[in-house]
């Protein structure tokens, strides 16, 4: 689970452990409720759930005044340059 990990992540980061007690008090710690919102609108946007991914967002913005935009998939662009003579 993505959530789970990320709490991990951020336990180990900010307390040097990612055990259960650290996990806890990383998941009160400022910023693991955007990172929730964050992820539950990464999985809207998989499942091709525009709207609720829609509201996902919002609820991060509104709540912990954090604006992250979606993940863009595209392929990269041809870059034209001109050739110098």
């Amino acid at each position: 689970m993505r959530i789970l990990g990320d709490l991990r992540r951020k336990a180990a980061w900010c307390y040097g452990s990612d055990r259960g007690g650290a996990v806890i008090k990383a998941l009160f710690t400022d910023g693991s409720a955007a990172m929730i919102w964050y992820r539950a609108m990464q999985w809207s946007v998989r499942h091709r759930l525009t709207p609720l991914a829609m509201l996902f967002n919002k609820i991060n913005a509104v709540f912990c005044q954090c604006i992250i935009g979606k993940a863009q998939r595209r392929k990269p662009k041809p870059v034209n340059r001109p050739q110098s003579i």
